[in-house]
C-alpha cells in the first residue's frame, strides 16, 4: 500500500467506521472502482489503532470515569451501582460473544459476501434494517437504562460486522433503537463497545510487527502505516463528535436514504457491468 492509498484509506475509514454506512463495503467498493489496493493485515491493523485512538480521544473523559469507577469496585469489592460503574461489565458482556462469533467465523464466511456486489447488497441490507429500526422503535430510553440483557442482545447486532456492507455500528443502532434507546444513547453505547473490537483487532493485525525492522510489512513502508494512523484518528474524531450532533438532532433519515440508494445504484451498475461483460466475451 502506497502512502497516497494510506492517505485515501485512513480519510474513507475515519469517516465510514463511525457512521452507520458500512465501513468494509466502502473499502472493497473504492477498491473495485478506483483500482487501488484494498487494505489487507497489518494495513487493516493501523487503520484499526487509528479507529480505537479515535474513540478513546473522543470519549475521554467517559472512559477516565468510568475506569475511576471500575478501580473503586475492584478496590472497595462494592457492587457495581452506578452506571459508570456496571458499564466495564455491560462492556464485557457485549464483546465477548463478538470476539467468539469472530473467532469461530472469520475464516468461514463466504467470499462472495465480500465481493463488490456482495458489498452493495450489504449496503442495500443496512439500509432497510435501520429503516425498520428507526420506524419501530419508541425511543424512550436513555443511557442509564442500560442493563445486562441490552448489553448482551446488543452483542448480536456488533457481530453483523461480519458481514461487509451492514457494519457494527449500525447492527448495535439497529437492536437499541428495537430495544426502544434513544437514538443518541444507541449510537454512544455503539461507540463504546466498538472500542475493545476496535484495539483486539489492531492488536492481532500489529502483533507480528517489529520496531525494529525495516519496514512493518512487505510492500508497506512505516511513513505510510503512521500516516495511516493519524489521517483515520483525525477524521474519526471529527466523524464521531459530528455525528453524534447530528443524530441528537435530525435522526438517522440522511442515511438511510443514503444506503438505500447507494445499495440500488451500486448494484444495479454492477449487475449492468457484468452483463456488458458477459455480452463482450
Amino acid at each position: 500500500m502506497t502512502t497516497f492509498e494510506g492517505i485515501v484509506y485512513g480519510i474513507l475509514h475515519g469517516l465510514s467506521e463511525f457512521l452507520p454506512v458500512g465501513a468494509q463495503a466502502h473499502q472493497i467498493l473504492v477498491a473495485h472502482l478506483f483500482d487501488l489496493t484494498a487494505p489487507s493485515g497489518v494495513e487493516l491493523g493501523a487503520l484499526s489503532l487509528g479507529a480505537a485512538i479515535a474513540v478513546l480521544v473522543a470519549f475521554r473523559h467517559d472512559w477516565a470515569s468510568m475506569v475511576s469507577s471500575l478501580l473503586q469496585v475492584i478496590l472497595y469489592r462494592k457492587y457495581p451501582m452506578t452506571l459508570d460503574e456496571r458499564m466495564p461489565f455491560f462492556l464485557l458482556t457485549t464483546t465477548l460473544p463478538v470476539a467468539a462469533a469472530w473467532h469461530s467465523l472469520h475464516e468461514q464466511i463466504n467470499p462472495a459476501l465480500n465481493s463488490p456486489t456482495g458489498a452493495a447488497l450489504g449496503i442495500l441490507a443496512g439500509g432497510l434494517l435501520l429503516l425498520a429500526a428507526e420506524h419501530f422503535s419508541r425511543r424512550t430510553k436513555n443511557t442509564y437504562d442500560l442493563n445486562w440483557f441490552d448489553a448482551l442482545i446488543a452483542s448480536f447486532g456488533q457481530v453483523l460486522f461480519l458481514v461487509a456492507g451492514i457494519g457494527w455500528i449500525t447492527g448495535v443502532l439497529a437492536v437499541l433503537l428495537l430495544r426502544n434507546y434513544r437514538t443518541e444513547a444507541a449510537a454512544k453505547y455503539a461507540f463504546y463497545s466498538a472500542f475493545p473490537l476496535l484495539t483486539a483487532s489492531a492488536f492481532v493485525r500489529l502483533q507480528g510487527v517489529s520496531i525494529h525492522a525495516s519496514a512493518p510489512a512487505e510492500g508497506l513502508s512505516w511513513a505510510t502505516l503512521i500516516v495511516t494512523v493519524v489521517v483515520t484518528l483525525f477524521f474519526g474524531i471529527i466523524t464521531i463528535n459530528g455525528f453524534m450532533r447530528h443524530v441528537q438532532r435530525k435522526g438517522l433519515g440522511m442515511y438511510v436514504t443514503y444506503r438505500l440508494l447507494m445499495g440500488l445504484g451500486l448494484t444495479g451498475w454492477i449487475q449492468g457491468r457484468l452483463r456488458l461483460n458477459d455480452n463482450a466475451s
